[in-house]
């Protein structure tokens, strides 16, 4: 599903950013692979349509835009006129990926995270021993299991058969 789209034009090279989140409710099963496909796909389509020389794409893993309440899970940078992201670099493609989505839980603890994060600000900081124990309290868990998901992406290598087998897929709705 399509969350957001930005112009990020320069000069005369035609650029736009969209973030999606997946379709599925039950992330927890995405795969490394999974995620690129999805975003080769978007990318594709975004390419297609809006005619645009660079389209970067961004899986998510919610629609909650709050600071802290989503998690990048992918990206896909496609340059269809093969100059890359800066313009002169020759690279079509560069696509990254975790090696899993987020569980319901890490969701909700990001949006409550984003949500109380403002009320538990001390000299400037946040104050998260508070802040998880507030969090804990809610969700009926230990402030110990309370945690941001991190899930670090990594280069997905491509050949250029696999890229060429991702269909061009638009947004579900």
């Amino acid at each position: 599903m399509l969350v957001a789209s930005e112009n990020t034009s320069s000069g005369s090279r035609k650029r736009w950013r969209y973030r999606i989140v997946p379709a599925d409710a039950d992330q927890s099963e995405l795969s490394r692979q999974n995620m690129a496909a999805t975003v080769i796909a978007a990318a594709k389509h975004y390419a297609e349509t809006g005619g645009a020389a660079l389209v970067q794409v961004i899986l998510e893993s919610q629609v909650d835009r709050r600071p802290h309440a989503a998690t990048q899970l992918a990206t896909a940078e496609y340059s269809p006129d093969g100059k890359g992201a800066g313009g002169d670099t020759g690279k079509v493609w560069s696509v990254t990926a975790g090696k899993r989505g987020t569980t319901t839980q890490e969701r909700e603890m990001a949006s409550m995270w984003a949500e109380m994060r403002g009320h538990y600000q001390k000299d400037g900081l946040t104050d998260e021993d508070a802040l998880r124990a507030a969090i804990a309290k809610r969700m009926e868990i230990s402030p110990g299991e309370v945690k941001l998901p991190r899930i670090l992406q990594e280069e997905v290598p491509l050949s250029p058969e696999q890229l060429a087998a991702v269909p061009s897929t638009g947004p579900a709705r």
